[in-house]
């Protein structure tokens, strides 16, 4: 059911009127203190394991941060795709280049127009991104240029539509995951569920929010600052994490992380085929050119 009370006439969460302002919690909270530790050797050793495994994971990780210019909101805008459908879909073209197939996407829809509300899947890779990479893939090219942009448009749009729909509850992974655990519960066994549920998501994306904080009023005026957001690992060892965030209205950043030890996936590699991916569709723009953008 709808929380209604939690929210304003925009949306936004609104502060319960029990909850303590900044300048009262800087005058009500103890002064941090350093912790007095008491380590037996159990702990101790369990404390080196973690840190070596930890050593082991760092090392055997690989991130690329890229921000890309040249393709704009506008333009994007413009030729009728919503930006973050564009952008999914130039993430499956250059996982198709860089992988030569198709794989599980997910990026994450936020529920919390309902009470308790999280989050639920989007499903990047669909018939409709599957259709637009094959045409700008096939050799030699069947495809002309203005039936590659209604398909570049149609892809766009299917993922603002799964979108929505996951926002509105209407996902289907979290309600496979119910469906996988009442079955765990129960003792039963379900061929189609354990194949959904331990399927790899081979590309984790997530387009990440910035200036979340009123700080950034604060700034000087005239002074500009972008901040390249976060990033996260990939879910599966042969796979990719990426995460993107449009500070402005034509400044795209991404983070690009991979496990190089499965030594299929290579961030600076997946980098150029992204890159090429944003030139290649811009250029089906009816008035854009190729653009550039900096690692």
């Amino acid at each position: 059911h709808l929380h209604g009370e939690l929210y304003d006439s925009r949306g936004y969460v609104q502060e319960p009127a029990h909850v303590p302002t900044r300048e009262r919690l800087r005058h009500t909270l103890i002064p941090p203190q350093q912790l007095q530790w008491s380590i037996v050797k159990e702990m101790a050793d369990a404390i080196e394991e973690a840190w070596k495994e930890t050593q082991q994971q760092i090392n055997d990780f690989a991130l690329l941060t890229l921000c890309q210019m040249e393709v704009t909101r506008g333009m994007i805008k413009a030729a009728r795709c919503p930006p973050d459908g564009f952008v999914q879909t130039a993430l499956q073209l250059a996982f198709y280049r860089d992988q030569h197939c198709f794989g599980l996407s997910y990026e994450p829809a936020t529920t919390r127009i309902f009470c308790d509300g999280r989050t639920d899947g989007i499903r990047g890779c669909t018939p409709q991104s599957c259709a637009f990479v094959k045409a700008m893939e096939e050799k030699p090219a069947q495809a002309s240029p203005q039936r590659k942009l209604e398909l570049m448009q149609e892809s766009a749009l299917e993922h603002q539509r799964r979108s929505r729909l996951a926002m509105a509850g209407q996902g289907v992974d979290r309600h496979l995951l119910a469906l996988y655990m009442v079955c765990r519960g129960k003792g039963l066994d379900s061929a189609f569920l354990e194949a959904a549920i331990r399927s790899p998501w081979r590309m984790s994306t997530s387009n990440v929010p910035v200036r979340q904080c009123g700080r950034w009023s604060e700034l000087p005026e005239g002074l500009t600052y972008y901040s390249a957001s976060g990033g996260f690992g990939p879910i599966c060892k042969n796979g990719y994490g990426v995460s993107y965030s449009f500070t402005s209205a034509n400044r795209l950043f991404f983070h690009i992380s991979c496990r190089p030890s499965d030594g299929n996936t290579d961030v600076h590699r997946f980098g150029r085929h992204l890159w090429y991916a944003f030139r290649d569709m811009a250029a089906l723009f009816p008035a854009a050119g190729a653009g550039s953008c900096s690692c």
